[in-house]
């Protein structure tokens, strides 16, 4: 195992060893190991070092979490964190031990993690694994399983329910039957924990593989309800088969949604509610305001947990355009270039993603969406084309220069005018026309 270890790696592991200190590869490198992943870059560090001894070893070194025996150690740009073996005291935040007791044995330390699966170690000098909780064997099975009392775990830390969802998402494994039942039960504990590492999971969790598998255990645990009700209660009305063809439906779309654009599957869990499934039609009328209301939720969930303003403003865009009219055939080329300036061109192909996603179960719908995409290239790509008064050939300093006018509102009316008039015919971009337009305007 990591036969190539990094220089990093081997670093740390060679200093602490010769300074007469323990030093084992821990946590979610070990465990991706053993489930495949060969390319782990993120390494945890325990030893038997206090923080003290560890800094006065290192060149480069952040005392990040010192109060709870952690420090983050620096080689070559590569970061380690290196955490000094420890147990637990009493958790009364449901988040954070308030004190920690330093012990001098790896096994102890082992004993205090959340699932067996994070509590192998390997030992990278013998090339050897400890596993006194049988983490292996989970792993071969592909099992979740809190260490000692599922309860206890979860009282201690209320994250843990959530990253054990998390990891369904990731790695495609199960709940082993009394970590679920715990999980069920320690809801009011999640509760308590900060909204940013609430969201920091929530994020990971729908950007996994198996984001709806994982959806539906934060629905079915009780976690959806307490942590984000405008979600639950789009399931309180509906039947048992409408609920089923609903997850089949919002399964085909985050398959169809690269894992990696986390504001559109965002956008995709806040659009496509059970009441938008069941409204979905052919017909697409601008008067209807309906789906305001999903960028309503989106915006009031986003700031309770936090967004950061870039991801809140790009998801309650994407969730303001998630409907596509479907009636576009029929709109002339001047009323698809409003339609493309009102959306936006920097988000159209984001969106044209997110339309085709959701017509993945009605081909007929599938095949307007691929023809709008090429027409609207098509229509791009004509000359003349301006989509804002950046794109026009003239400029506010133009028009005032050529029409004795001082600057002020009357300029920008008179460019958003000029706008208009290109969008619906593209070929008066140039000077001549603009200006002729202009001085008709004034009069």
């Amino acid at each position: 195992m990591f036969k190539e270890a990094t220089y990093g790696l081997n670093k740390v592991y060679s200093t602490l060893t010769q300074a007469g200190y323990e030093c084992y590869l821990v946590g979610g490198a070990v465990r991706n190991f053993l489930c495949g992943d060969l390319d782990s870059s993120d390494f945890d560090i325990a030893t038997d070092a206090r923080p003290e001894e560890v800094i006065a070893l290192f060149r480069r070194v952040i005392p990040t979490g010192i109060k709870h025996g952690t420090v983050t150690v620096f080689v070559r740009g590569e970061r380690f964190e290196v955490t000094t073996y420890r147990l637990d005291g009493k958790y009364s935040d449901g988040r954070r031990p308030d004190q920690i007791r330093f012990v001098s044995g790896i096994l102890e330390d082992l004993k205090r993690r959340d699932f067996t699966m994070n509590s192998v170690a390997y030992e990278l000098g013998t090339k050897t694994f400890l596993d006194p909780n049988k983490g292996i064997e989970d792993i071969n099975n592909k099992i979740i399983r809190a260490i000692g009392s599922p309860l206890q775990r979860f009282q201690e830390d209320g994250l843990r329910p959530l990253r054990a969802i998390r990891f369904v998402s990731q790695l495609g494994f199960s709940i082993e039957k009394e970590t679920y039942q715990a999980i069920c039960k320690s809801v009011r504990i999640t509760c308590m924990v900060s909204k940013e590492r609430i969201i920091s999971e929530f994020f990971r969790l729908i950007q996994g593989p198996l984001a709806l598998r994982a959806l539906l255990l934060v629905r079915a645990t009780g976690l959806l309800s307490k942590l984000v009700p405008e979600f639950d209660q789009s399931y309180l009305f509906i039947s048992r088969k409408q609920e089923i063809s609903f997850l089949r439906f919002l399964g085909e779309v985050l398959r169809r949604i690269d894992p990696a654009d986390l504001e559109l599957r965002i956008a995709v869990i806040f659009a496509l509610d059970v009441k938008y499934f069941m409204s979905l039609s052919s017909a697409w009328n601008p008067s209807d305001h309906s789906h305001e209301t999903r960028v309503a939720q989106c915006l009031a969930v986003g700031r309770r947990y936090r967004f950061s303003n870039k991801t809140l403003k790009a998801v309650a865009h994407l969730v303001r355009w998630s409907s596509f009219p479907y009636g576009i055939g029929e709109w002339d080329d001047a009323r698809v270039r409003v339609f493309v300036r009102d959306v936006g061109i920097n988000d159209l192909d984001r969106l044209f993603v997110l339309w085709q996603a959701v017509s993945c179960l009605d081909e007929t719908k599938a095949n307007i969406v691929r023809a709008a995409h090429r027409r609207i290239s098509n229509l791009l790509r004509q000359p003349g084309v301006a989509l804002s008064i950046r794109d026009l050939v003239i400029d506010g300093e133009k028009l005032m220069d050529s029409l004795n006018l001082r600057e002020g509102r009357v300029v920008g009316q008179i460019l958003n005018m000029l706008l208009e008039r290109v969008l619906e015919d593209p070929s008066l971009n140039n000077e001549a026309a603009l200006l002729d337009i202009a001085q008709n305007l004034l009069k």
